[in-house]
């Protein structure tokens, strides 16, 4: 459920330790990063290659925290979601690498928080991805990648992408062991990866969760899925966009239809409803038809199905983390 975090703390009692000797003593921790004041963490439990970034500003005046704690904790190419239980025993661990007493990550505080989660979905990623169109209201600026969309604003974002494909694209070619077991184990799966991430400070950070310190969000951590699920009905989705034309390479006439629909189906719906709007209704008749046509034969999973799995593994996460009381308060359903 908690991925990437930027974490702040001005607690000069608990981060005073934090100097230059204290880092150069622990050089099996600590990894000189960019500057003076900042070192990679490493976790000495596991192998894992990625780290979270710890700067000491002035070396115990202002600490910062940054990364995902989520691959820090399970390792780069896990598809684990926190539960809250795991989420707690990870930052006791990194508070103990820095020495910081537990008690006081009350005066730790996120200033950038990532709460999001992997679905099992039903077709591939692609066909997914065109089938949204839209995010809550035209506040959310949008951008558009390979298997991925981001709606943005300056306070909070939602990220969408293939999530195989963004743990997959830098295996080298000489992949490791566990590397060839992920690809073996994901090979006919399709997990998008739905992620919202609150920003701006710790005070916008509040006003949208209610917390804003490492110790309410430990107390508050299941309280996460009911603000997943509350934001994520805002999603827009367009049954029509799900996935391209392919082309069959029947006849002449077929190729015609194929590029007549993948050039419509391309649009998005924007652009199709002004089409329709500027051709006269002869036309209009047409281009629905075709339209609805194609609907009929290619589309088997829509909005209904979407809605489901996404439900579906909400409840069992959580059921994992052991808050599956609160699963009547959610508003996502088919």
């Amino acid at each position: 459920m908690i991925d990437n975090m930027f974490l702040v703390s001005t607690d000069v009692e608990s981060i005073g330790h934090l100097t230059k000797s204290f880092f150069e003593k622990r050089k099996d921790l600590f990894e000189r990063f960019n500057n003076e004041w900042t070192y990679k963490l490493f976790n000495p439990d596991n192998l894992t290659e990625s780290y979270l970034r710890v700067t000491a500003i002035k070396f115990g005046k202002v600490l910062l925290i940054q990364g995902s704690i989520r691959k820090w904790y399970y390792g780069d190419i896990s598809l684990n979601d926190f539960t809250k239980d795991d989420f707690e025993y990870a930052i006791r661990r990194l508070l103990s690498l820095l020495e910081i007493p537990f008690s006081r990550a009350k005066y730790i505080h996120c200033a950038r928080i990532e709460i999001g989660m992997n679905v099992r979905i039903g077709v591939p990623c692609s066909e997914m991805l065109n089938m949204i169109t839209g995010f809550r209201n035209n506040c959310y600026k949008w951008t558009y990648r390979c298997n991925s969309k981001k709606y943005e604003t300056g306070v909070m974002s939602l990220n969408i992408y293939n999530k195989i494909e963004e743990i997959s694209k830098n295996f080298p070619l000489i992949k490791t062991l566990d590397e060839e077991q992920f690809l073996k184990e994901t090979k006919d799966k399709n997990i998008l990866r739905l992620e919202f991430t609150v920003k701006g400070g710790k005070s916008k950070v509040e006003k949208r969760l209610g917390f804003n310190t490492l110790s309410e969000t430990i107390k508050n951590f299941n309280q996460l899925f009911l603000f997943f699920d509350a934001n994520l009905k805002d999603l827009e989705l367009n049954e029509k966009y799900k996935d391209l034309p392919k082309y069959n390479g029947a006849s002449g006439r077929d190729a015609t239809t194929f590029l007549k629909l993948r050039g419509i189906c391309s649009m998005g719906e924007d652009e199709y409803q002004r089409l329709l709007s500027e051709v006269d209704r002869r036309t209009r008749k047409t281009i629905k038809d075709l339209m609805n046509s194609w609907q009929a034969n290619h589309i088997s999973y829509g909005k209904v199905a979407f809605w489901k799995d996404v439900r579906r593994d909400i409840i069992l996460a959580m059921l994992r983390s052991g808050c599956l009381k609160l699963r009547h308060q959610l508003s996502t359903s088919a």
